[in-house]
């Protein structure tokens, strides 16, 4: 459908990219991530002096050095770079970013010494969809068992689970936990 492409056309986007290894990146969530190798370093680098943005997803073999796009998890999300510190190990640094949207991978690029995602958006359903009141049951199911299963290993905060009990929003939800 050529108008359909079109549209696929307009929403794709391209930013700097990092591999991560051994972790999964959520929307609206902060992650502490060590990076260090040098193609990573270029892309933040890049990030850093265009809008603090950059694409993550995670390698299917975490002892890949320099993952192609067919060695990727395809579902990917945008972060913020919020701070940068020294990592614990030489030549690495740690960053604390935040994950904003959940992306779909279409294809990596190199540009000036670091890798581009090219991705479209992956939104998720607006609220008062058609099977609203089955996704707010569904939700709140999610909520007593999170509480549940947080009680029984008594690994949660109390404000991890005011958060997860707080939250009305069933998309946010879903990425929390």
């Amino acid at each position: 459908n050529a108008g359909m492409e079109e549209k696929e056309k307009e929403a794709l986007r391209s930013m700097p990219f990092i591999a991560v290894r051994g972790l999964v990146v959520f929307p609206h969530t902060t992650m502490y991530i060590d990076i260090g190798r040098e193609r990573s370093l270029s892309a933040l680098q890049r990030a850093m002096m265009l809008d603090q943005r950059l694409v993550m997803a995670t390698q299917r073999s975490i002892g890949l050095e320099e993952p192609t796009f067919d060695q990727m998890y395809t579902v990917g999300c945008t972060v913020r770079v919020r701070h940068i510190v020294p990592g614990e190990e030489e030549e690495t640094v740690r960053l604390v970013c935040e994950g904003e949207e959940r992306v779909l991978l279409l294809s990596l690029t190199e540009k000036g010494g670091c890798q581009y995602a090219d991705y479209l958006p992956m939104p998720l359903p607006a609220p008062g969809s058609e099977n609203a009141d089955q996704i707010a049951a569904y939700a709140q199911r999610v909520k007593s068992l999170f509480a549940e299963l947080c009680r029984a290993r008594g690994r949660a905060s109390g404000e991890q689970l005011q958060i997860i009990e707080g939250e009305s929003d069933s998309r946010v939800l879903a990425d929390l936990a």
